[in-house]
């Protein structure tokens, strides 16, 4: 099992890397799926908000505002998408646009 650090995954990221995404999947999807599944959501619906969160923070890198701390915070960050603590009832990211909130 190869480690990465935070700013190697975010340079990954950034060169679209395969590596650093199944990294960020195998080390970090677990967590954000049993929050989801806990919360009345599906496998499925786990691994479409914990995309969104990806998503996100591959936009932020591109703008040059990502911080390396944020890779620990995905799976919250994505949860959080899912139990609805940014003020809105739990969606799906097919049911609202995150990126315009």
């Amino acid at each position: 099992m190869n480690y990465f650090s935070d700013d190697a995954i975010l340079n990954g990221l950034k060169e679209k890397r395969a590596d650093s995404i199944r990294y960020l999947y195998r080390e970090y999807f677990p967590l954000a799926k049993s929050i989801v599944e806990k919360n009345s959501g599906s496998y499925q619906d786990a691994e479409d908000v914990f995309q969104d969160g990806i998503i996100v923070l591959y936009q932020k890198i591109l703008s040059g505002t990502a911080f390396s701390s944020e890779i620990f915070f995905l799976p919250f960050f994505s949860t959080s998408l899912w139990i609805g603590l940014f003020g809105y009832p739990a969606v799906t990211p097919h049911e609202k646009n995150i990126y315009n909130s």
